[in-house]
């Protein structure tokens, strides 16, 4: 599944996605503010790049094992903590039952 061109898309659910083998590449969506992907199965997912994607206010992980953020199609580092940090306006992270994460990098503001 593949957005492409949609800068004005801000939107984007995929709760209860239970397709392992799902690919979702939100790349063509650079101002995502509100990303859903609650009790999904799937953890190949590849958000906008970093530089250019600092809209997120909302991001629902809960019951899934996503443990970190691909960027733009670049390398994913499997890390001890998810990367958040370049979203200042970050409002609201849901983890519930999300027991892939260890910890959250945000924002230093």
């Amino acid at each position: 599944f593949t957005i492409s061109a949609c800068p004005g898309l801000k939107y984007v659910s995929f709760n209860n996605q239970n397709n392992q083998e799902l690919e979702i590449n939100l790349v063509g969506a650079p101002n995502l503010e509100n990303v859903q992907l609650s009790r999904i199965i799937t953890t190949n997912i590849t958000f906008p790049s970093k530089a250019n994607w600092t809209t997120l206010k909302e991001l629902n992980l809960s019951g899934s094992n996503i443990s970190y953020i691909n960027y733009d199609n670049t390398t994913p580092l499997i890390r001890d903590y998810l990367d958040l940090g370049q979203f200042e306006d970050l409002e609201y992270l849901t983890l519930t039952d999300n027991r892939s994460i260890l910890g959250v990098k945000c924002a230093n503001n």
